[in-house]
């Protein structure tokens, strides 16, 4: 036993082995916040009706809202996580717990962290493949793990981070032009989400793989996610269209979302997305500052953050979902402070 102990750790202090510390860093940041808000988090359906839509997915129950039914991977990596950590579960649940199902409940914060660290760790390595010195593409993933929806995504039965992972997969595989990142995103993309479907033009005009050649890999997502699809609905006996008429829908939110957007609550959600980390941004006052910083940023970038922000305008959750934001965001307040630091030290 000590003889494996010893080769894991010799293991750990050497370079493979470093990017598995700072996944395990990230992942004990997020593990006891997200499990505070687990535990103490008022579980109310008519707020937040996700909930129950994955905590029933993950139970089996497929009658469920014709927009969120299709998301099964998180539900279902919790319901086999919970197959086998039930017994130890049940004995060591609270006696008051505010959810519905203590049990699955955990099982989804342990899903979910273990997703989100993996996301993390990626921008980590985003930042470095720019250029950022270490502790400030550290300070990156910071801004986003400080950011009060990280908890959310984190803590709660929802499905949020597969998409944050598969949304920031995207931009690892385009800015490294990493092909093998490129064919998994192209192929798990939809099961995240349905709005993978904006984010798929930025991958066919940006990706590494020629846009020929990808024809064929979206003609198979496609077919596998609509099959798929097409099953779950035969299968629990739903009406096939009625998840895309409220896709469809969905257009109707686009008023409301902007008319919240420009009003002191919308400027109170994108503050509380970025946080304090978003004074770095004051930074581009300085004219040598912000011509340094122009030059590093890339287009497809700005794409990115302008299909995040017609996603959220389709959404109900406005905030919620410029949270998606983050990556981008993030990696150019960590830009900016170390351009800030390196103009202090001249």
């Amino acid at each position: 036993m000590s003889a494996v102990l010893h080769r894991w750790l010799h293991f750990l202090r050497s370079p493979k082995g470093h990017p598995y510390l700072i996944y395990f860093f990230f992942l004990s940041l997020t593990a006891g916040t997200s499990f505070a808000l687990f535990s103490d988090y008022i579980y109310k359906e008519a707020a937040n009706p996700d909930l129950d839509t994955y905590l029933g997915l993950s139970h089996f129950d497929f009658d469920q809202s014709p927009i969120r039914r299709y998301r099964v991977i998180v539900p279902f990596l919790a319901a086999g996580l919970h197959a086998l950590l039930h017994p130890i579960l049940n004995l060591i649940q609270p006696q008051h717990f505010p959810g519905p199902d203590f049990s699955m409940g955990f099982c989804f914060l342990i899903i979910n962290n273990l997703i989100m660290a993996g996301a993390f760790l990626m921008i980590y390595e985003l930042g470095k493949s720019l250029g950022m010195q270490s502790r400030f593409a550290l300070l990156s993933v910071l801004f986003i793990i400080t950011c009060r929806w990280t908890l959310y995504v984190c803590g709660l039965p929802l499905v949020d981070s597969l998409y944050f992972f598969i949304l920031t997969a995207t931009l690892y595989a385009i800015t490294t032009q990493n092909l093998r990142w490129t064919y998994a995103v192209m192929l798990l993309g939809p099961w995240a989400k349905e709005s993978f479907t904006f984010i798929a033009p930025l991958i066919f005009f940006f990706g590494p793989i020629p846009k020929l050649k990808q024809i064929p890999i979206w003609i198979l997502s496609g077919a596998l996610i609509f099959a798929f699809r097409y099953g779950y609905d035969q299968w629990a006996q739903l009406p096939v269209e009625e998840s895309l008429q409220r896709d469809v829908a969905h257009l109707g939110f686009i008023g409301d979302s902007l008319h919240r957007l420009f009003s002191f609550h919308g400027v109170y959600e994108i503050a509380s997305i970025v946080g304090l980390g978003g004074m770095s941004f004051l930074l581009l006052l300085h004219p040598a500052i912000r011509q340094q910083w122009k030059s590093g940023v890339q287009t497809f970038q700005w794409i990115y953050l302008l299909i995040i922000l017609w996603h959220a305008l389709l959404s109900t959750d406005l905030a919620r979902m410029l949270y998606l934001m983050m990556p981008v965001l993030a990696l150019w307040m960590g830009q900016l402070a170390q351009l800030g630091y390196s103009f202090r030290e001249k």
